[in-house]
């Protein structure tokens, strides 16, 4: 089972760090023999000694306390503790369990506001799906069903995302959900209390597709503070878009393209499942396993990180979250605590019974 409550609430403890200690003090050199006496008439006198002994050595550097502040972690690259919003590292420990596996599988983990507290898809994959939320993250006690304003009865709802706004009367709870013919949409309304979500619409245009127009728009991703959205659709062929979240109705919404750092291929699958900062300074999303000629390996997906310009495009390649991603198990529907310490995702092990379940991260 995964950690405390305190580890997830208030801030994250340091378990293979408890408070380095410094290194000893280096011995202190020993004192000069002096010299003997110079020969002839004219020799000179004995030598001195020597006249100071070495100087100690000095201990070594301390390492993390055993806990760090809160929005701070141990950097194990310099034993130091670091704030979370320094992304120029994104090295995780590994990853844990967050609730005991079920019958049930488990994806999309977004969080909220408050440490601990976690929205996420429930169902199985081939069954009706709804969206959850709770605040217990150890042992996942008893999550609650969003109403029927997001859980509609015989339909799949996924891809839960709560944002922050500036404008506080603005829509701040986005989700997919299938409509007619099993095309999904995304929807749009404003959360009001722990498990209620009102004022539903569907998202408009260009993040749905016209009406009458037969296809899929799913699984968003909102950097709130640079008003921008990346999300999947099926138009063009199937592609990650981007937008501004002011974007006209009749915009062309661009198609965002990868390339992963240790292939030097483009992302592979149907769903990357984005997940953005609220600064829209990185994407973490998930591509499917390739061979090093791009060729895939299965269904299987690893996590990435990648470094967005203003304009939602990539910077340069996208980096695999090594510490994360395993050969022979699916991971996908990576994301962030608000406070950037710990990553969420979802994992699926070869065989695994109910499929999915969710598992935790911390920074290292």
């Amino acid at each position: 089972m995964c950690c405390s409550n305190t580890e997830f609430r208030v801030r994250a403890t340091n378990p293979d760090a408890s408070a380095g200690s410094g290194g000893a003090a280096g011995t202190a050199g020993s004192a000069g023999t002096a010299g003997s006496a110079g020969t002839g008439a004219g020799g000179g006198r004995a030598g001195e000694a020597g006249r100071d002994a070495g100087s100690d050595g000095s201990a070594g550097t301390p390492g993390c306390p055993a806990t760090c502040p809160a929005g701070e972690y141990c950097n194990t690259g310099n034993n130091r503790c670091v704030a979370c919003s320094d992304v120029s590292r994104f090295q995780f420990a590994a990853p844990e369990p967050i609730a005991p596996s079920t019958a049930s599988s488990r994806r999309f983990p977004r969080a909220t506001d408050a440490l601990g507290e976690l929205f996420f898809r429930a169902g199985n994959e081939a069954a009706q799906q709804g969206v959850f939320f709770t605040s217990n993250l150890v042992d996942g006690g008893a999550p609650e069903a969003l109403g029927a304003t997001v859980n509609v009865p015989g339909e799949a709802t996924s891809g839960p995302l709560l944002v922050t706004h500036a404008d506080g009367t603005a829509p701040n709870f986005y989700f997919d959900r299938t409509t007619g013919a099993a095309a999904r949409s995304l929807y749009q309304g404003r959360r009001t209390g722990r498990a209620t979500v009102e004022a539903v619409t569907p998202m408009p245009e260009p993040f749905n597709q016209p009406a009458g127009a037969v296809g899929s728009d799913y699984s968003i991703a909102i950097a709130s503070a640079a008003g921008r959205a990346w999300w999947m659709s099926t138009r063009r062929g199937g592609l990650l878009l981007t937008a501004t979240l002011d974007a006209p109705s009749d915009e062309d919404p661009a198609g965002v393209f990868f390339t992963l750092g240790q292939t030097t291929c483009e992302r592979r699958g149907i769903d990357p499942a984005p997940w953005a900062s609220s600064d829209g300074a990185f994407l973490l999303f998930g591509a499917l396993e390739l061979s090093s000629s791009c060729a895939p390996l299965g269904a299987n997906r690893d996590l990435y990180v990648g470094v967005m310009q203003q304009d939602g495009q990539p910077t340069a390649q996208a980096r695999l979250l090594d510490d994360v991603s395993r050969a022979g198990r699916d991971e996908t529907d990576g994301s962030m605590s608000r406070d950037l310490c710990w990553l969420y995702f979802a994992a699926n092990e070869s065989g695994s019974p109910g499929g999915f379940r969710l598992y935790a991260a911390r920074r290292r």
